[in-house]
């Protein structure tokens, strides 16, 4: 046979070889005889390299990412000393506002901000209060067999593990 399957095909040729085995089952000898009749393990071959090779790429990205943040970092860092120093500058001229031909430098009036001293001090009325459900003690309780109102279990997905 050797060609692609669909998922459905497929589904009908594994179900056929395990007829066939009966009672002398076993998962070496299934997907051996799988093998032998379909290119599903070529398939999961190739998704298997796919899928080493999509990890090694996004690891390079994130290595490089690294090293750009710490670029970017040192820029912001060296944007925020220069705007300091011109800051610096203006204020020691006196002046609020200078015109160059590659920009125009102009200091602010600062910007008022809320500081709270003491939280508990702050009346409830101009607080905002955040309710949380704590998953954990929920999950506890219904895993001992409880009911919480507005809470249930829901298994997820089945997953994937792959070593290499």
């Amino acid at each position: 046979m050797n060609a692609p399957l669909n998922q459905t095909g497929l589904r009908t040729v594994a179900d056929h070889i395990r007829n066939l085995l009966g009672d002398d089952y076993d998962d070496t000898t299934f997907l051996d005889t799988l093998e032998g009749e379909t290119d599903v393990m070529e398939i999961l071959d190739r998704l298997g390299q796919d899928l080493v090779e999509a990890q090694a790429m996004q690891d390079a990205a994130a290595s490089i990412l690294g090293v750009y943040r710490e670029r970017m970092q040192r820029f912001d860092n060296k944007r925020t000393n220069i705007r300091n120093a011109m800051a610096n500058l203006l204020d020691v001229l006196g002046v609020d506002k200078v015109k160059r031909p590659l920009f125009t430098a102009s200091r602010l009036k600062g910007r008022d901000s809320v500081v709270i001293d003491d939280e508990d001090a702050v009346p409830t009325q101009l607080c905002k209060i955040m309710k949380t459900p704590d998953k954990a003690a929920i999950k506890k309780q219904l895993d001992a067999g409880e009911t919480v109102p507005g809470a249930h279990i829901e298994t997820g997905p089945r997953g994937l593990a792959v070593r290499v």
